[in-house]
């Protein structure tokens, strides 16, 4: 399985679309956000495109920052 084959799952288009919906829920910009965890605003907006598929570190520095489980930011 490639990168573009794993980026259309309906999983990680859940993540990219719920990580976005927290993040604007919180109203934070992808600057205070980036400034929140330690990631530069360009990731976090690479991310939310799909250009990018994120660590296990960053979603679980998202799941603290957005008091959430993991699973909830893939349903």
């Amino acid at each position: 399985m490639n990168y573009y084959s794993i980026k259309r799952k309906p999983e990680i288009r859940a993540m990219r679309r719920n990580l976005k919906h927290f993040r604007k829920s919180a109203g934070l910009s992808l600057r205070a956000m980036g400034g929140s965890i330690g990631y530069s605003h360009g990731h976090i907006s690479a991310i939310e495109r799909g250009e990018f598929i994120p660590s296990l570190g960053y979603l679980l520095t998202a799941c603290v920052l957005f008091d959430t489980k993991l699973e909830d930011i893939f349903k």
